[in-house]
């Protein structure tokens, strides 16, 4: 059974609500301007009361009692007692008005606790949605290494049987040639998955080793010649047991960063509820970092003669099967195929330069799980990734075309023409990645931080005037607290449900977006991925199109929905038909940003007259023309 809530556990579940109010309404400056204001509106209290009662007294001899008719209403003794005991100072030289509305709204910040640590964690789950990397560069990478050392195995015991057949002595013909140099090692980065990636990364050795020892003794006559499509769909396979293997642990990663996020969620403040966006991106930002940090493989650098012989050698082998360039492959080859390889196919498939530099777009998909903030995160992550990756394969191509090719003369203007047009594609598709990874989960913070900015001004209005609610109540006349101080009281419900509130409609707000979004993807999530496609020019860019359309249309409906949950606290006070409360940040949040250019044809908030051109008041309107007149009667006589 839950604990009751009452006054004391309300209190009690401030936490650090009551620091932070602390902290701005106790501080010595705040303390000695609220008491010179208490100190005003007591004196001007008093002398209201003692007007009151002297006028009672005068009427006493008209009315023919005591203090007259107005004090005899069971409410006036009541009413001015009440009022002038809530403006005496009680704590700190707080008045007694302020004392009430200030623990009003340390009990709302603590319902809202309250709900966040029981209720909000059910309502608004977060999701970290893992990436699909393509992973057969780096397999066809790993695979020309294993065959550089191959074949520098069967240099070293070829050169061996010749040395013993001819009697000679004793040279280490594996260490003349360099094995160990043919690559490097692959060197996993450190991260949350570093284990995964090695144990991986050892898998991957250990099914392409024999594969790349059968074609190196292929070549050399010692054995069957390894078909071209055997060697690229070994390498696809491999590649995809490397990353199965690192989604699995990264579905296992995602899990526990939620689990850790939701703890903090329950244990933590209403204050920080509207921040799990943020907090969300950032550990995305953080899996898919780890996720996509794979192995990474160094360039041949051995100098030997034998060494650059066996490089060269695995490298033209590679280049004549069109499976890799020689040493050259990096991730995004998309089909087992080497940059090299593509290159010289650009000539008959103009297209291939899209899987050059945007291989990875199997990565690059609106995802089905999570909601919609989280959803477009991933999305952006992966196009920042891609945009990254495609600047890699434009700069090394540079490199290559500059330090390592005949056709350099002629092929570095083409590829400068053709580099330009790249980045003016890659450069759009990284700030609209940076829009959807970075400001998009900023959105429903920002709006939380005004709506608590407008709870704290509320607070402020409340402790500021409630020694002018207790001055509402020294009325004489009228029934009840009198009709003056109501707003005081409906300020007091503000109080209490602000924080529940605003609560409540980003929770509703953040369901509301999940919904839509699961009928957006249902309809068009489909038409986003590419990753199976021909590659062809309209696809691609007709892909791009609706890529910045989402970023558009995204960002104006998560505006417009966490606006309209801002607005929600300020409804509070209108249900009870009182509109004393201002809206503060709302009234800014909500307001259209054009409007400021339109504010030169408004006055004083009325809507622009017809035809006004300026700043200035709004004419008068024209008078009617008078009616026509009603033909005399009778005949015209």
């Amino acid at each position: 059974m839950a604990d009751p809530l009452n006054a004391a556990a309300l209190l009690g579940a401030v936490a650090d609500s009551g620091a932070l109010l602390d902290g701005i309404f106790k501080q010595p400056g705040i303390s000695d301007l609220l008491e010179i204001v208490n100190f005003v509106l007591l004196a001007i209290g008093t002398v209201w009361l003692t007007y009151n009662f002297l006028a009672a007294t005068v009427q006493s001899a008209w009315d023919g009692e005591f203090l007259g008719k107005r004090f005899h209403s069971v409410w006036a003794p009541i009413r001015l007692t009440i009022g002038f005991a809530a403006l005496l100072p009680m704590f700190d030289s707080w008045c007694g008005a302020q004392v009430i509305m200030y623990q009003v709204a340390k009990m709302g910040a603590g319902a809202a606790n309250i709900a966040v640590a029981g209720a909000a964690p059910k309502l608004a789950k977060n999701e970290i949605i893992p990436t699909g990397f393509d992973r057969t560069g780096m397999a066809t990478q790993l695979f020309n290494t294993l065959l550089c050392r191959a074949r520098v195995g069967i240099l070293a015991q070829q050169s061996g049987e010749l040395e013993s057949a001819g009697g000679g002595g004793g040279t280490n013909w594996t260490e003349y040639y360099g094995i160990e140099r043919c690559g490097g090692q692959p060197v996993v980065p450190a991260g949350d998955l570093q284990a995964a990636h090695t144990s991986a990364t050892q898998a991957m050795i250990t099914n392409l080793t024999p594969l790349a020892g059968r074609v190196a003794a292929g070549q050399e006559g010692r054995g069957p010649i390894v078909p071209a499509e055997e060697v690229r769909a070994t390498i696809i396979k491999a590649a995809e047991a490397y990353e199965a293997s690192i989604a699995e642990a990264a579905r296992s990663l995602a899990s526990s960063k939620v689990s850790s996020l939701n703890a903090e969620q329950a244990k933590g403040s209403w204050l920080t509820f509207g921040f799990q966006s943020v907090k969300s991106a950032k550990a995305q930002s953080d899996l898919n970092s780890s996720a996509g940090g794979g192995a990474q493989l160094t360039a041949n650098t051995n100098t030997s003669s034998a060494g650059q012989e066996a490089a060269s050698y695995s490298g033209s082998l590679m280049e004549s099967d069109g499976l890799t360039g020689a040493q050259a492959s990096g991730e995004g080859a998309g089909s087992g195929e080497g940059y090299w390889a593509m290159f010289k196919k650009l000539k008959d498939n103009p297209a291939l330069l899209l899987k050059m530099l945007f291989g990875n777009t199997k990565a690059a998909q609106i995802t089905a799980g999570g909601g919609l903030v989280q959803s477009l995160a991933a999305l952006g992550a992966s196009l920042i990734g891609m945009g990254v990756t495609g600047i890699g394969v434009i700069l090394g191509a540079l490199v290559f075309l500059s330090f390592g090719s005949a056709l350099a003369a002629g092929a570095i203007p083409l590829a400068l023409y053709v580099a330009g047009l790249a980045m003016s594609i890659i450069v759009p598709m990284i700030l609209m990645g940076i829009t959807l990874a970075v400001y998009v989960p900023m959105i429903p913070a920002l709006f939380w931080t005004l709506g608590v900015v407008a709870w704290m001004l509320v607070v402020a209005e409340c402790i500021l005037l409630a020694p002018v609610w207790a001055l509402a109540h020294l009325e004489a006349e009228g029934e009840g607290m009198g009709q003056r101080t109501e707003k005081g009281y409906a300020m007091l419900l503000d109080l209490l449900l602000r924080p529940l509130a605003l609560v409540f409609g980003f929770a509703i707000a953040t369901a509301v977006l999940n919904a839509g979004w699961m009928i957006f993807i249902a309809a068009v999530g489909g038409a986003l991925n590419v990753a199976d496609t021909s590659w062809s020019f309209i696809k691609f860019f007709m892909w791009i199109g609706l890529i910045f359309v989402i970023v558009t249309i995204a960002v104006q409906i998560i505006g417009i929905v966490y606006r309209k949950a801002l607005d929600l606290p300020d409804q509070i006070v209108t249900w009870i038909g009182s509109s004393s409360v201002a809206s503060y940040m709302g009234d800014h949040a909500t307001k259209d940003p054009n409007d400021s250019l339109r504010g030169a044809g408004r006055g004083g908030g009325r809507p622009p007259s017809k035809g006004s051109q300026g700043g200035g008041d709004t004419p008068a309107p024209a008078p009617a023309a008078p009616a026509p007149a009603a033909p005399a009667s009778g005949g015209g006589k």
